[in-house]
């Protein structure tokens, strides 16, 4: 059911807290998940993956380890980020958010998008476009 902002669900043992879709730049097509991820299991996890909105997310950190008691914010006061750099959504809408963590499973949500102003300014992405995808590894000379 949605609630607005500040999201909580979980599977098992692990705990996604306070999630909020913060929108980018007008035109961007930009937004920043922030939440805290908390893993309150006796065994580590790993985020796998995140999808916002269908789409695949960028996680600043690659997969994310998650020590048994963890807790790991992302997007404020923190310096991991999921973003979002291909989001159609408008302000104050719900997008479906779907986390996957290696052991636990899948934490499917509906996020509320919300504008850059007021508690939520000077969040964005980060870094504020999308990184390179890696190229193509060079074709191998034949042996002479």
């Amino acid at each position: 059911m949605n609630s607005g902002n500040g999201v909580e669900a979980g599977v098992g043992p692990i705990h996604v807290e306070n999630a909020t879709l913060v929108m980018g730049p007008d035109g961007s097509h930009t937004a920043t998940l922030t939440t805290r991820i908390v893993n309150a299991g006796l065994t580590a996890d790993q985020l796998v993956t995140v999808s916002i909105n269908g789409t695949p997310a960028d996680v600043t950190t690659g997969a994310m380890d998650l020590d048994p008691g963890a807790s790991i914010s992302f997007g404020y006061n923190s310096d991991k980020w999921i973003n979002a750099y291909s989001l159609d959504a408008k302000v104050s809408t719900y997008v479906p958010v779907q986390l996957s963590f290696r052991d636990a499973g899948i934490v499917s949500i509906s996020v509320l998008t919300v504008p850059p102003i007021g508690y939520y300014e000077g969040i964005a992405p980060n870094p504020p476009e999308a990184p390179a995808t890696a190229s193509a590894s060079p074709t191998p000379s034949p042996a002479g």
